[in-house]
């Protein structure tokens, strides 16, 4: 338990570093950019959800290698431990605003945070919302198709500069 306990601890330090102060925000703009990201589902609790399942991923495979022997009832108290210290820093230490929304105020200006929210409430914005993820996912996986089949030339050539 102590092991599973301090990856935790090191996977959470790496992940969450510097927190950028919002106190310049307005309270108009904060409440822009929360609309924002609750139409673009990157709001609070679609990231601590998303977060929560990348850590226990991460934990449970490592685990899985190094103690295979470990019950369903510990597995079960580390997904409630990483439950409680995800929400508690994102949502509590109000951490995810404090890094997020310093990023929107630099790239939006208030005129264009509105006219983003306006377009996402139209039918084309609707559907650009709906489809986005999935085409970045097909994005990701043609990448990753791509890098797979283009390694093995790009090694050999690599080599044959190496080997000259």
């Amino acid at each position: 338990m102590k092991l599973a306990t301090r990856l935790f601890i090191t996977l959470l330090s790496l992940s969450i570093s510097s927190v950028f102060a919002d106190s310049q925000i307005s309270q108009y703009k904060q409440d822009l950019i929360a609309t924002l990201l609750e139409q673009t589902s990157r709001a609070e609790q679609d990231i601590s959800q998303q977060l929560i399942e990348s850590y226990l991923q991460q934990i449970t495979s490592v685990l899985q290698q190094s103690q295979p022997e470990l019950s369903k009832a510990i597995l079960q108290q580390i997904t409630a431990i990483v439950e409680t210290a995800v929400e508690q820093q994102i949502a509590e230490k109000d951490k995810f605003n404090n890094m997020v929304y310093p990023i929107y105020d630099q790239h939006f200006t208030v005129d264009e945070l509105q006219n983003i929210i306006e377009f996402n409430k139209t039918e084309l914005g609707k559907k650009l919302l709906k489809v986005m993820p999935i085409i970045h996912n097909q994005h990701r996986y043609t990448f990753d198709e791509l890098s797979l089949d283009l390694a093995p030339e790009v090694n050999e050539l690599v080599l044959e500069v190496i080997s000259q």
